[in-house]
């Protein structure tokens, strides 16, 4: 199993985002989940260095800054467009640091953006990963835009919402789920459960939108978490403890 600790999170906002309130409200959400309760079911899950020890993820993620895509490889995308997005902003606009070593490149895509391989229909993000022609591997992750399936990958597909915006809301969720399974799952080498010898999940996998217990709040949208000042609804996590369970935090 390689190292699961990734701690770096980068985001490339791909298409138009002028005059909308998601970039704000998504990098409040990556700049506040390190050190929560919430991501702290993450260092549940561990390698083993080579004398033997548990080795496990850290409780913290660090932004790493942000970079802006004008539609460089147009509105309806595959998976390997992803990549090619990472790559222009590392090596060619350079504006993004290059972090193979702890560095998570999310690409947030905007309303009129389509992901040709199942966006809306077979999932709403992943994660993944390119391979450099070095043998280099660069974590990456695709974030869809939920106002463009709110019955689908949102769970409060209408407004109100926590913070009022449904694209927002249900992005953040998705990157709780992929966030955590890429500090413990970064290459399809790590965490895994298996049923019977068969892979059917990874730890966001087995508790997709399971929200646990929800507070009403006075605009009369629900939330599970509160961080950053902010409140969130975001998908449970499995702890990989104690005989695993979903939850909120480690020791919910």
């Amino acid at each position: 199993m390689t190292r699961t600790v990734r701690m770096s999170t980068f985001i490339i906002w791909y298409g138009d985002w002028s005059n909308r309130p998601v970039p704000g409200v998504l990098t409040d959400f990556i700049k506040n989940i390190g050190g929560t309760a919430y991501f702290n079911i993450n260092s549940s899950y561990y390698d083993c260095n080579p004398g033997g020890e548990k080795d496990s993820v850290v409780n913290r993620v660090n932004y790493g800054g942000s970079c802006k895509d004008n539609y460089s490889v147009g509105t309806s995308l595959t998976d390997q467009n992803m990549a090619d997005i990472m790559e222009n902003a590392i090596f060619t606009k350079k504006c993004l640091p290059h972090d193979p070593q702890n560095g998570i490149y999310f690409v947030m895509t905007s309303a009129d953006v389509i992901e040709t391989s199942g966006f809306c229909s077979s999932y709403c993000a992943w994660h993944g990963w390119d391979q450099l022609l070095n043998g280099e591997k660069l974590a990456n992750a695709f974030i869809g835009n939920s106002d463009q399936c709110a019955y689908n990958c949102a769970w409060q597909y209408q407004l109100p919402t926590p913070n009022n915006s449904v694209a927002a809301d249900g992005m953040v969720n998705m990157i709780a789920h992929e966030l955590s399974e890429t500090v413990t799952d970064p290459f399809v080498t790590g965490w895994w459960s298996d049923s019977l010898g068969v892979n059917i999940g990874e730890n966001g996998d087995l508790c997709a939108w399971t929200f646990g217990k929800t507070k009403f709040l006075p605009n009369g949208s629900y939330c599970n978490v509160k961080f950053g000042g902010r409140p969130w609804l975001i998908q449970r996590i499995w702890v990989n403890a104690r005989g695993g369970y979903c939850a909120l935090a480690f020791d919910e």
